[in-house]
């Protein structure tokens, strides 16, 4: 043989008995010895998916018969129990009987591994587990605690933590399985190929009945952490030996056991709002999950309370009111609402919605909405009969407009273009439909808002608009320019949508020459923008549309002086064209609303989120429901209660509006003037046309007042209300505010119209015999018409018998009435006699306390009398002998009490 050439090294191979052939030997290798089949002899012979013969399935005590016991062997003797060696290895199929069968896999393995330890004596732990969604069965692996392989213990020299060690064996300990569902039945191979002492027992050291008893009664109540440092104080015997992670324990299975009604948190959930639905919670729609477009919704959900008609495709829906939800759709004063989502909420990804009523100024959440929604739905219309496959879209609103030459051109064609919508737009589509369900629900209920407050989502909007009306749909502010900053500081748009005819058509300041070109390199704004604001002119006013025209003017000949075509292009495509400037200025409509932003909503999540759960990430779906129920719900009640039925409570924006009252009539200064306002320019009527009937002025403090106040409308104010003091508390009169003119009015407090509210034991109630006012107004003193006196019936007999008995019965209403009369004529005059010797005994106190007085002070009381306003000198004179300092400076100087 040449010696260059090349040798053939041919591998090792074995003679397989199945396929009567050789094949490599690593086809033959076992763990612990050579087979003599390979292992595609041995696949194909594999029991994996195939049932088994009945003579083969034992039942799980009979396989427990097949492991020879530590604690039933009589030769083990109580003394060397733990040290007596017990090696095995069998193999048993275990019939699945329905109890197994209803366990998931992880409480399968877990009864299989325990029934096991209580018969061998060892400990075991779950080391792997496959994935189940690869194939039909689930296998597992649980090895022995004291395997020497599965230990990898650290060498003494690298130890860091000196303690006893767990003595380990070379046992090859494992118990080895395979759940298959199909055929019910589980493969099992246990191993102990050498035998071990026992791994030694742990300190019992369980916790008594009485101490779950009590950490069950407070673990709604109190913390964890709480818990554990009062059972330390209430249990002194506890000491040393309860551990802080024992009380965790039991109180996360006690608290766990108040929300988790069912092992599906779906059904748990409803469950909760049937129990709820005795405290005034009512549920509006039910869960809803996926289901097929050829079975009919009504077939498998049957009567069920639906938001809408059609069948239900990959999506889940919930909805509920609260019970706040009937009082304040009862109240006419009640006018504005918040809606808003918020997300990673919940365990199972509904987006939650929220609408909060903002009721004098404060937010009370009164109804919630869980929506989720999965990949490529498809739109849902009641009245649409075609496939519900196919669709498509017509886009009139927008046209792209893009010009390919250096020098602008204008675009002839902007002819619609019908296009099949994107699988995003179909899924928005349907959740704008599953929004404006609910609020139908929520309608026919008797929610009628005036304004409903919505941040820049599309989907909400279109179902505000849907339901309530476009005039109802107000966007806020701070999401407003929220959105203005971040889209103008974002690179040109590849494809801008901007309609050039159509902003010609609508402002004939617009030029066509003037729109996105086709360089779209860099960015739409590349500094910041000025604040754009409309000034107002002397001696006029200016109507919705002249406001539109000129707000859209100003910031247009500010783009095209600074060359910003992407810029007017996003703003008048976005804010300025009709059907967005009608979302948000306040101009557009006689109504103005109170609120301007989402805060109040905001706040709301930030309670949820932050108070209730704070050490809960994405809970359960029922868990987040409980907690609104049980614990948000109170507090949200003694808020109403406090705040608004009882005003207990003086609120912020209360003690600012009275501030701002103050400072604007110069009496927040103790040192000014005592009557007067700060002075007013004398042409105040002719520069700024205030008037009270409306409660405008032109004046800049008008403008960017929170309130509307000004100077010259609060002086006019006063000067109509003549009782009105001059100083005055934020409880001292009903601060009203509302959405028509006069936009603010000082009532007395017995107007005040949120008092007439029960809130009984079982929720809130409202009494059937009050009628709420459709409008705030002063109460008016009406004429009394006095009933002429009864005159005297004639002797004459009548024969009939019924004409005299209704004859009797109008003479006694008519004389019940006259003996009212003369009784409330009586107390008036007692009343005038009182008064009058009341005045005689005040002007005799007051004679009394002038000559308490020197000669300057009784000047200032004297003034003040003349002036009726004798209660605000008693109310400084009061609050300066209250004080429990000196004088600071000279601004603590008061005329009131400059010479007490």
């Amino acid at each position: 043989m040449d010696n260059n050439t090349a040798t053939n090294i041919t591998p090792a191979t074995t003679y397989c008995t199945g396929c009567h052939c050789f094949k490599p030997t690593e086809l033959f290798a076992g763990r612990q010895r050579q087979y003599k089949t390979c292992k595609t002899c041995r696949n194909r012979r594999s029991d994996v998916g195939k049932p088994i013969a009945d003579d083969l399935l034992v039942t799980l005590e009979e396989a427990l018969e097949m492991i020879p016991s530590r604690y039933d062997d009589d030769e083990i003797t109580e003394t060397n129990r733990d040290d007596a060696s017990i090696d095995y290895s069998i193999t048993a199929y275990i019939r699945l009987d329905q109890e197994m069968l209803d366990m998931d896999d992880q409480h399968l393995v877990t009864h299989i591994r325990t029934s096991i330890e209580a018969r061998d004596g060892y400990h075991y732990y779950h080391y792997f587990t496959a994935a189940t969604h690869l194939k039909f069965g689930s296998t597992f692996i649980c090895c022995c605690s004291q395997s020497s392989e599965s230990q990898r213990q650290v060498p003494d020299n690298r130890r860091r933590r000196i303690h006893t060690r767990m003595e380990t064996f070379s046992c090859n300990g494992y118990i080895n399985g395979m759940i298959d569902r199909p055929n019910s039945y589980v493969r099992i191979t246990i191993e102990h190929s050498t035998g071990h002492r026992a791994a030694p027992s742990a300190t019992n050291n369980n916790v008594d009945c009485e101490l779950i008893t009590y950490i069950s009664e407070k673990c709604i109540t109190m913390s964890a952490q709480d818990l554990y440092l009062d059972i330390l104080t209430m249990y002194p015997n506890t000491m040393g030996t309860l551990t802080q992670a024992q009380v965790y324990y039991w109180w996360n299975k006690s608290f766990e056991s108040q929300y988790k009604l069912h092992r599906n948190q779906f059904t748990s959930t409803e469950m909760h709002l049937d129990r709820a639905a005795a405290r005034g919670v009512e549920k509006v729609s039910h869960l809803y999950t996926i289901v097929p477009w050829d079975i009919s919704f009504e077939t498998v959900y049957g009567e069920t309370d639906m938001i809408l008609g059609r069948t239900r495709q990959q999506y889940s829906t919930l909805g509920f009111t609260m019970p706040l939800f009937r009082v304040i759709c009862e109240m006419a004063e009640v006018e504005e609402f918040h809606v808003d989502s918020t997300y990673k909420t919940n365990r199972t990804g509904h987006e939650l919605f929220s609408i909060v009523a903002s009721v004098n100024g404060i937010g009370f959440p009164i109804a919630y909405f869980l929506l989720r929604m999965n990949p490529i739905n498809e739109p849902i219309n009641s009245n649409d009969q075609s496939d519900p496959m196919n669709h498509t879209i017509a886009s009139t609103d927008h046209t792209t407009t893009i010009n390919t030459s250096n020098s602008p051109t204008p675009n002839i064609d902007n002819t619609p273009t019908t296009y099949a919508p994107t699988a995003e737009e179909i899924q928005e589509a349907t959740r704008s439909q599953l929004i404006a369900g609910f609020f139908t629900r929520l309608r026919s209920r008797g929610l009628n808002p005036r304004f409903m407050f919505t941040d820049k989502d599309e989907g909400q909007i279109d179902a505000i608009s849907q339901v309530f009306g476009d005039n109802a749909v107000r966007l806020c502010l701070w999401h407003l320019m929220h959105a203005v900053k971040l889209q103008l500081a974002k690179p040109k748009l590849s494809n801008p949508q901007y309609n050039i005819n159509e902003a010609v058509n609508r402002f004939p300041f617009v030029s066509r020459q003037f729109q996105p070109t086709a360089d779209r390199n860099g960015r739409r704004l590349t500094f910041r923008s000025k604040e754009v604001r409309i000034a107002f002119q002397a001696s006029k006013y200016f109507t919705s549309i002249e406001i539109h025209n000129r707000c859209a003017e100003e910031i247009y000949t500010f783009c095209v002086q600074h060359d910003l075509q992407d810029a007017w292009a996003y703003l008048y495509s976005r804010w300025y064209r009709d059907s967005w400037w009608n979302k948000w200025a306040r101009s557009t409509r006689v109504p103005i609303p109170i609120g301007k932003t989402t805060m109040m909503i905001e706040s709301q999540w930030r309670i949820l989120k932050r108070d209730f759960l704070i050490n809960s990430n994405r809970p359960r779906l029922d868990f987040l429901v409980w907690i609104i129920i049980q614990k948000q719900l109170v507090k949200v009640h003694h808020n109403f209660m406090l705040k608004v039925v009882n005003r207990a409570e003086k609120l912020e924006w209360e003690l600012e509006f009275v501030h701002e009252w103050h400072v604007k009539t110069g009496h927040s200064d103790p040192g000014s003037n005592s009557r007067g306002t700060c002075a007013e320019n004398p042409d105040a009527d002719q520069l700024y046309l205030p008037s009270l009937e409306n409660w405008m002025c032109g004046c800049p403090s008008f403008a960017t007042s929170r309130f509307m106040l000004c100077k010259h409308l609060i002086s006019r104010y006063r000067n109509s209300t003549p009782l009105l003091c001059n100083v005055f508390g934020a409880h001292d009169y009903f601060i009203c505010r509302q959405s028509i003119a006069p936009y603010v009015r000082l009532l007395p407090n017995h107007i005040y119209p949120f008092s007439l509210v029960i809130l009984p034991e079982g929720g809130l109630e409202v009494p059937q015999t009050t009628t709420r006012p459709t409008r705030l107004v002063s109460p008016q003193i009406r004429p009394v018409t006095m009933p002429n006196p009864p005159i005297p019936s004639s002797p004459a007999s009548v024969s009939n018998n019924e004409e005299e008995e209704e004859g009797e019965r109008e003479d006694i209403i008519v004389n019940d009435q006259w003996q009212q009369q003369i009784e409330a004529e009586e107390s008036i005059a007692n009343l005038q006699e009182a008064l009058a010797n009341i005045q005689q005994a005040l002007g005799g106190a007051y004679n009394n306390y002038r000559g308490l007085l020197d000669q300057h002070q009784r000047d200032v009381f004297d003034r003040l009398v003349r002036d009726n306003n004798i209660n605000d000198y008693f109310h400084h004179v009061r609050q300066y002998r209250e004080r429990r300092r000196r004088d600071r400076t000279w601004r603590d100087d008061n005329p009131y009490t400059r010479y007490l």
